[in-house]
């Protein structure tokens, strides 16, 4: 049975997670349906009035679970310009904006694919690995860095919800995660840290931004004290 197809429960005893499930699980028959890529996609009002028909939910409570979907990058914003004429005869543009399940939130359904991303790690048994954890999503760290670690998980996602340029956000993440490649090691290269944390820094210099590179930076300081 499909999420579409499930049994509706009145509103409120829906939680955050079950509307986002019903709502992800609906984009993902429509994308599954679809005979066209226009019609893989939905415009909010009409998802709204899915939701509400079939779960009772309220409008914001759909468009505060769909930006939580957004955020997460299990559903993208398919964005048209459209021309149109006022009564007046002039042309104005608007922007129409469907909203469709992604690739990630596809793998979230059917689970991890065979075109998903190659686990660096396929073929060693992490268990006989002395001192390593799990700090999540498969990122694997030496125990005396798993705060280092989370808080350079917390800054990357609030770059990547930041107002930086998509090419600093982009250079940034890839600094990250050169550094959590050396806090799986049990003698991290100080200089490829210092390096990577330098480029980090220029970048992470506003907003909430500074205090959580402050954060991580602290974390690190066992490592890049190792620099001279």
């Amino acid at each position: 049975m499909t999420g579409v197809e499930r049994a509706a429960k009145p509103a409120h005893s829906l939680s955050a997670d079950e509307i986002r499930d019903v709502v992800l699980h609906y984009l993902y028959d429509l994308h599954a349906s679809a005979k066209g890529m226009k019609s893989q996609g939905v415009l909010i009002r009409d998802l709204q009035s899915v939701m509400k028909e079939r779960h009772g939910l309220k409008q914001h409570e759909v468009a505060s679970q769909l930006d939580y979907l957004l955020d997460k990058h299990w559903v993208r914003e398919d964005k048209k310009a459209r021309l149109f004429t006022t009564k007046y005869g002039t042309t104005q543009s608007s922007e129409q904006v469907r909203y469709k399940i992604s690739a990630e939130g596809i793998d979230r359904i059917e689970g991890e694919s065979a075109f998903g991303r190659v686990n660096p790690y396929e073929g060693i048994n992490i268990q006989n690995v002395t001192g390593v954890v799990n700090v999540g999503s498969g990122n694997y760290v030496n125990a005396s860095f798993g705060q280092a670690a989370q808080e350079l998980d917390a800054l990357r996602r609030a770059i990547n919800a930041s107002e930086l340029t998509d090419d600093d956000k982009f250079a940034a993440v890839n600094e990250i995660q050169t550094i959590d490649l050396q806090l799986a090691k049990k003698n991290p290269d100080a200089g490829i840290v210092a390096r990577a944390w330098g480029a980090i820094e220029k970048v992470a210099n506003a907003g909430t931004l500074v205090d959580l590179a402050t954060r991580a930076g602290v974390a690190l300081a066992p490592i890049l004290s190792q620099v001279r």
